[in-house]
């Protein structure tokens, strides 16, 4: 019964209290509201996400005021169950709380605050959205940007284009753009706070395919990123913008201790095609690794050089 449950609510017990907030939310009778509002107090932050969470289900809208307050909790899930709440409860006058919620320092929070901007609709959402698309945080972005598709918006220049396809994960339309690119790509490369290595890859690749030079010293710099996956893309890219600036890093990844790599990188330096390489390569050419010996032997080729009987001759 009702009054059980909400004597729960008043347990010394937090798990007790839980259960009774779960409880009563999944009965969504608004008698209930006031004290799940109360709830939002608690000393337990499992309580007051719960009570947030609850309030959202039941969806009454006194409880607009107490939930935008949780928005300031110090507990990032209770934040994130508050932004829950009030998309559910639909009310348009939390707009501008939600969108500071796009700033917020966790990503799971940002992410329900697009989520919920998508839902509320309103075109004060616009710009902050825009500018979420960058969010260090791929989902953030995406949902950000899936937002702004829902909220009619079109982007006004080739910058917001790439940045809404960088959101979206749409490597290829954004290494179609070209130039308007290069600068977002970078960010998006040298962005240590992100968690997805995914991310760092398809943008090396991007930048391989784009071939501006501007991209050469951050591609150099992830040559030695601990994910080697992103690291030989790198190297991939190099080779296809082709700057004599890579050549001397390249050659002492030419030693890396992974033969996958070393392939990569003497096929780079060949495309590169800087004399500075002909020894290292050689050397690879007549080394244990017969795979690296191959593309090495390929890349002193395309220098005018042809290795016969473990020595070479020009063409």
């Amino acid at each position: 019964m009702l009054w059980a449950t909400l004597r729960q609510l008043q347990s010394k017990d937090a798990r007790t209290r839980r259960q009774a907030a779960e409880k009563l939310g999944d009965a969504k009778k608004r008698r209930a509201s006031k004290a799940l509002a109360a709830a939002l107090k608690d000393p337990d932050s499992w309580v007051r996400q719960e009570a947030a969470e609850a309030l959202g289900k039941i969806g009454d809208a006194r409880a607009v005021e107490p939930l935008v307050e949780a928005l300031t909790d110090a507990d990032g899930g209770v934040r994130w169950a508050a932004i829950v709440a009030l998309k559910e409860l639909g009310d348009v006058r939390t707009v501008e709380l939600v969108v500071k919620a796009l700033t917020d320092s966790e990503s799971r929070v940002r992410q329900e605050a697009a989520v919920a901007l998508r839902e509320l609709g309103d075109a004060r959402a616009v710009a902050p959205l825009v500018e979420a698309l960058t969010d260090s945080d791929g989902e953030v972005g995406r949902q950000a940007a899936e937002a702004l598709e829902s909220l009619g918006w079109h982007p006004r220049d080739d910058t917001q284009r790439v940045l809404r396809a960088i959101a979206l994960e749409s490597w290829e339309e954004a290494a179609s753009l070209g130039a308007p690119a290069v600068a977002p790509l970078i960010e998006v490369l040298t962005d240590s706070s992100s968690t997805s290595w995914v991310r760092w890859w398809n943008a090396a690749e991007a930048l391989g395919k784009i071939g501006d030079a501007r991209a050469v010293a951050p591609l150099v710099e992830a040559l030695t990123d601990s994910e080697r996956s992103v690291g030989r893309k790198a190297v991939w890219a190099l080779g296809k913008i082709g700057d004599a600036r890579a050549v001397a890093p390249l050659i002492e990844v030419l030693t890396d201790p992974t033969s996958e790599m070393r392939q990569e990188t003497a096929e780079a330096l060949g495309k590169i095609g800087d004399a500075r390489a002909v020894a290292p390569l050689v050397e690879a050419l007549t080394g244990a690794d017969g795979d690296v010996g191959r593309k090495a032997a390929e890349a002193l080729e395309s220098l005018g050089l042809l290795p016969v009987d473990n020595s070479l001759q020009r063409f």
